[in-house]
């Protein structure tokens, strides 16, 4: 299964406050095959990329690095339950 999306706690480059930054992440584009399994590509997007405290914008490359190494960190722990089993 395919993971979408992604919540990450964001430290703020201005002011230091730390906040929840939503990330959904896109995906590539299906360009062969029948036309109706064709797509366009999507691109990563950051949601509430704006801090609460002084207004300065996330940096939208940071957050989405940071919830891929979360996502990583998840299939990692759960690589690690099954091996247990």
């Amino acid at each position: 299964m395919r993971v979408t999306s992604a919540t990450v706690s964001y430290e703020c480059n201005n002011c230091g406050h730390e906040y929840d930054v939503d990330v959904t992440f896109g995906c590539s584009a299906q360009l062969y095959g029948p036309p109706e399994s064709c797509y366009p590509a999507e691109p990563d997007t950051v949601e509430n990329p704006e801090c609460p405290e002084c207004g300065a914008v996330a940096d939208a490359d940071t957050a989405i690095m940071q919830a891929a190494d979360l996502v990583q960190s998840w299939e990692e722990d759960k690589w690690e339950l099954e091996v247990d089993r």
